[in-house]
């Protein structure tokens, strides 16, 4: 398969991976990288093609999205290593304005910083007088 039909295929593949959602998830991500390196591709050209075409079409990355909220999350962690309400729902803001255009809900978002907030050891919270804000969200995401 030639450089230009491996192009071809796998835009075809993203957009029938994302013209529903305009979102790649981790797993949509590598069955995409799949299709390239049993064409002989490398990973590197496949995952940044991937990022072009999603740029281009205005598709979000799960990966990218997660690479956001651990960088927002390491910026939102006061002094004392715990991250409050406030820096919480900023990070949430972040991760909603990179995921504009796609069908992800309020929850899901909240669900995916919680789970990398945990993934990444940021989940010490800082507890207010109304008690644990942090503890409750777990159970109201599912996470």
């Amino acid at each position: 398969m030639s450089p230009d039909e491996l192009q071809q295929r796998f835009t075809d593949e993203i957009e029938k991976r994302a013209v529903d959602d305009k979102y790649i998830d981790g797993n949509e991500e590598r069955e995409l990288l799949q299709i390239a390196l049993q064409h002989g591709f490398p990973t590197d050209w496949a995952r940044n093609f991937l990022v072009e075409v999603c740029r281009t079409r205005g598709y979000a990355i799960e990966a990218a999205v997660v690479q956001l909220v651990r960088e927002r999350l390491r910026l939102a962690t006061l002094s004392d290593g715990r991250i409050d309400w406030r820096g919480f729902k900023s990070v949430v803001a972040e991760a909603k304005r990179a995921v504009a255009g796609t069908s992800k809900t309020e929850s899901e978002i909240r669900k995916l910083v919680v789970t990398t907030m945990e993934d990444t050891g940021f989940n010490r919270v800082k507890i207010g007088w109304l008690g644990n804000w942090y503890r409750k969200l777990k159970r109201d995401v599912g996470a």
